[in-house]
């Protein structure tokens, strides 16, 4: 899960440590601010993909939780402010 923190005049801070960041961090700040957010997931290498074993014994693929950090300047107004 992604958690956002923001003080009254610092950078909204947003970060997530999931097998999808940006996935989590784009549903987030839609959910926060109702901000129109498309992006595109990069193709998994295969560093990515980590072997876990599901509840039946069937060992499986899937994506390694990344730690994904950002650092977004927003007004009060929810805006983006200009650098």
């Amino acid at each position: 899960m992604a958690s956002i923190a923001r003080g009254a005049d610092d950078p909204l801070h947003i970060s997530a440590q999931t097998g999808k960041p940006l996935k989590e961090i784009c549903d987030n700040l839609v959910a926060a601010f109702h901000w129109r957010i498309s992006y595109e997931e990069p193709p998994p290498a295969q560093a990515d993909l980590v072997t876990e074993v599901n509840p039946s014994g069937v060992p499986m693929l899937v994506l390694r939780r990344t730690p994904v950090s950002v650092d977004i300047p927003v007004m009060r107004d929810n805006t983006f402010r200009s650098r």
